[in-house]
């Protein structure tokens, strides 16, 4: 197994040996009758597996029920430093790809992408001439993933030992992985699809990725907590990149050989690790937990864009074949409940939303999983 498909295999989840602080309620808006079972529900939780993390439950913009658990930094003897808070920002892995739909959308409501045009006529170098935007969006595209297609011998370096949108975008160019299958005949989730997302936002509107998300889509919604970041970024060229930690970030944490939690860069399974997090698109958002009240608003009214865009976000995608995908743009779709995970080393999330209803669920874990049977449990108290 290469480094990259190494680092797609390592959302492997092991119990967390250090002393956890007691869970810590935030202040809520008002009252809520799933508040008392949700406290029960994630103490439970994060006592039996041993996790931290926090979690939140909003309905139109009110924070309803929020609760977190354990330490945000810990120190070389897996001791904690300094505790999570209902301020704490996490990295949320996969479920930042649902900014990056919404990017692309206020370009489409702007009338300077197509949904429906095919990739290349806003990424030059693109191979695929039959790919569209939307095909990217809801993962029917067939364009190969490079954390589990790219060799590090087929990595294009750009000089400064990151992985960057352009590596990925000359390594399809260059033809070492053809299109999986014909697009539109099937549902392959791909982050390749994201990091072009990204691409085209950047191609199109001229500004960096990071910088657009600021002005164009966080900024109206009132986001002030969450932005493009990785504690990688650091090191990177690119100058739109925060390159400083932000005050209350919770680290994620893996175990070693030993058993004790360290940070995931410093295991030898993630060599990859520090070359790859750089990417645009497929994750890299980190977010304060109390902004997706904030976030619900973007997929539920008009403030960022129209209610047909909004549809169309939460249409699955009907295959060649006459099936459905049960995936939009960034949100599996379950009838009129979406959600979507996220998972890299070091965190686990989650966020559920129901649209009728304006409610939103949200969760960033940042020890490692033992037992992801909990999730059925879930829901039901959300939902029903």
């Amino acid at each position: 197994m290469n480094s990259m498909k190494r680092l797609l295999a390592m959302v492997l989840f092991v119990p967390l040996a250090c002393q956890a602080p007691a869970g810590k309620t935030a202040q809520v808006t008002q009252p809520d009758p799933r508040a008392a079972e949700l406290d029960v529900w994630f103490e439970n939780l994060m006592e039996s597996q041993d996790l931290m993390g926090g979690a939140l439950l909003a309905h139109e913009g009110q924070v309803l029920w929020q609760r977190t658990f354990g330490f945000a930094e810990l120190d070389a003897n897996s001791e904690g430093v300094r505790s999570l808070s209902e301020a704490s920002i996490y990295e949320m892995a996969s479920v930042g790809k649902a900014f990056t739909a919404m990017a692309i959308l206020t370009l489409v409501d702007a009338e300077k992408v197509e949904l429906d045009a095919p990739v290349a006529k806003y990424l030059n170098d693109f191979p695929f001439s039959a790919v569209t935007v939307r095909q990217l969006l809801n993962h029917t595209s067939g364009v190969p993933d490079y954390l589990g297609s790219m060799d590090p011998e087929e990595m294009p370096t750009t000089g400064d030992g990151f992985l960057h949108n352009e590596d990925v975008l000359a390594w399809l160019a260059g033809g070492s992985d053809a299109l999986e299958f014909v697009p539109g005949s099937a549902f392959n989730y791909s982050n390749s699809n994201y990091v072009c997302l990204a691409s085209i936002v950047e191609a199109v509107s001229g500004e960096d990725f990071g910088a657009y998300l600021a002005q164009h889509v966080l900024g109206p919604l009132g986001m002030q907590r969450t932005f493009s970041f990785t504690t990688r970024f650091a090191n990177a060229t690119a100058d739109s990149l925060v390159s400083t930690v932000p005050e209350d970030y919770a680290f994620g944490y893996q175990r070693n050989a030993d058993g004790a939690l360290v940070l995931p860069e410093s295991l030898p399974e993630n060599a990859g690790l520090q070359t790859a997090s750089t990417m645009l698109g497929d994750g890299t958002v980190v977010a304060d937990l109390r902004d997706f009240a904030k976030w619900e608003a973007a997929w539920t009214t008009d403030v960022l864009i129209p209610e047909p865009l909004r549809t169309s976000a939460f249409t699955p995608a009907t295959l060649t074949t006459g099936e459905p995908s049960n995936y939009g743009f960034a949100w599996g779709i379950d009838g009129n409940s979406t959600g979507h995970t996220g998972g890299w080393p070091g965190y686990s999330t989650a966020v559920f939303l129901d649209r009728e209803t304006r409610t939103v669920f949200v969760m960033a874990l940042t020890a490692p999983v033992n037992d992801w049977s909990f999730m059925e449990e879930l829901q039901p108290i959300l939902f029903e």
